[in-house]
């Protein structure tokens, strides 16, 4: 559990439906009316169905994501959203205009119902999972430059908010709202993975091993590395030296009381735990410097 969540839940518990509607032109304020408006129609004011945009914002400042980003200059935060599909939909939030080079954070969030493979990771029983699918997420600050502590990870355009913990509790708190059984994300990144590691696990015990395993054997250098490491293809197995390839795969937060007990549960930590035997990695630091990008410095010595 994050350092927030008892506080957040404390806060969501005081926030009113009206609250979170706020400002809208649409006036039907109770949750099911909510619904069947959009079973009815593609479009609606609300994000994901129920958020308006002032709501949004009030949130924003009830959680303290407002003061944070005022300690770095953002005083006036502009939001736009694209609700025409009921299912995947996208929030950007701007610093005073909206235009490009002002953009402080993009998410793509989905409805999504993943069903049961041909092999299951988990027990059949949880299938289908409902889950709010974070999609694409993007927090940062187009004022700020690099510094060689804090260098650039893979996919960076510009250096992050500091706001990640917030915003993952208020997505946290909007799943268990919308009455979904948890938070997806597919990482496209191994840093990606292993900073949402702290709350989220993999559906696959392997993965879950896999990454478990990464992070013991490259402990001594710090995340820019491996992250840059693994993106350059300077990670290689072991036990045939062949190159490790990052492949995305589905990690879920659960809100679901039982599905969560699953995901920590003895049975998962045994799959995960006999996984882990089978894999152990390495770090060719002359194949990182020879592939990292031009002006990138890690601020260590390789």
């Amino acid at each position: 559990m994050s350092k927030y969540r008892k506080k957040f839940h404390r806060i969501a518990r005081r926030l009113t439906n009206l609250e979170l509607q706020q400002g809208s032109t649409d006036f039907s304020f109770s949750m099911d009316g909510v619904l069947d408006d959009l079973q009815q129609s593609r479009g609606s004011d609300f994000f994901l169905g129920f958020y308006s945009k002032a709501g949004i914002l009030k949130a924003f400042e009830k959680f303290g994501i407002c003061k944070a980003l005022q300690k770095k200059g953002f005083n006036d935060l502009k939001l736009s959203m694209n609700t025409q599909d009921q299912y995947r939909q996208m929030l950007r939030m701007y610093h005073k205009v909206k235009q490009p080079d002002h953009l402080l954070g993009e998410m793509v969030i989905e409805k999504a119902k993943l069903t049961a493979k041909s092999e299951h990771f988990i027990p059949t029983e949880f299938y289908p999972l409902g889950m709010l699918m974070i999609d694409w997420l993007v927090l940062q600050n187009p004022q700020a430059e690099f510094i060689e502590e804090r260098p650039r990870l893979p996919g960076q355009e510009y250096p992050g908010l500091g706001i990640g913990l917030h915003v993952l509790e208020l997505l946290y708190l909007m799943a268990k709202h919308q009455q979904t059984q948890g938070l997806l994300i597919v990482p496209h990144y191994y840093h990606t993975a292993l900073i949402f590691s702290r709350e989220f696990r993999f559906i696959n015990p392997e993965y879950q091993a896999l990454l478990n395993r990464m992070e013991a054997d490259l402990s001594i250098y710090p995340l820019p590395v491996r992250a840059w490491a693994v993106e350059c293809g300077a990670v290689y197995r072991k036990f045939d030296n062949t190159q490790f390839v990052w492949e995305p795969e589905e990690q879920i937060l659960a809100c679901d009381h039982k599905l969560r007990e699953y995901l920590h549960s003895n049975e998962y930590e045994a799959q995960v735990k006999e996984a882990e035997s089978r894999y152990a990695f390495y770090l060719d630091t002359e194949r990182l410097k020879q592939n990292l990008p031009d002006n990138l410095t890690l601020g260590v010595k390789l």
